[in-house]
């Protein structure tokens, strides 16, 4: 009978359990999604570094595999300028800094990979070049401030969930 009062049966009692651990679950899967940096001993392309952009495999062939990466914390800074090369220079060596003491904790922050370049913004002539790195996972709650205002450390990249990735 619909609409009534009676109280729940232990079959639908169950049922509300289920959905609430899911709930939750699911819940605490996004709050520790962006933390997928890790050993680089568990990625088969990345043994430069000592932590990488994990990512998990979701299908191969001979030819390509397709990856999923989750979201991650990055450290960025951005250059205006009309080619790319003097632009890399200048963020890169902004973002060095950073990982070599210059930031408030006076610490040095490992590298690790990849270090990502976008074109952002066309301005008249020249264009607005952003360079992240990955933060390495010892910094990924609470990374250094910097002591350059122009570097900005947890930085929200556009997602990249997947990548297609030639072999």
């Amino acid at each position: 009978m619909t609409g009534s009062l009676a109280p729940p049966s232990a079959r639908e009692e169950e049922q509300e359990q289920v959905v609430y651990l899911a709930g939750s679950v699911g819940l605490l899967l996004t709050l520790t999604a962006d933390a997928r940096v890790g050993n680089s001993s568990e990625s088969s392309f990345c043994t430069e570094r000592k932590e990488c952009l994990l990512c998990d495999q979701v299908c191969k062939n001979d030819d390509y595999e397709v990856r999923h990466y989750d979201s991650v914390k990055w450290v960025s800074t951005d250059k205006e300028a009309h080619f790319m090369d003097k632009a890399i220079v200048t963020t890169f060596m902004r973002l060095f800094k950073y990982i070599t003491r210059s930031n408030r904790a006076g610490i040095n922050i490992d590298m690790t990979v990849p270090v990502i370049v976008e074109e952002m913004k066309r301005i008249s002539r020249s264009f607005v070049y952003t360079l992240s790195f990955v933060m390495p996972s010892a910094h990924h709650m609470t990374p250094p401030q910097p002591t350059d205002d122009k570097v900005r450390p947890n930085r929200p990249l556009h997602p990249m969930p997947y990548a297609l990735v030639e072999i």
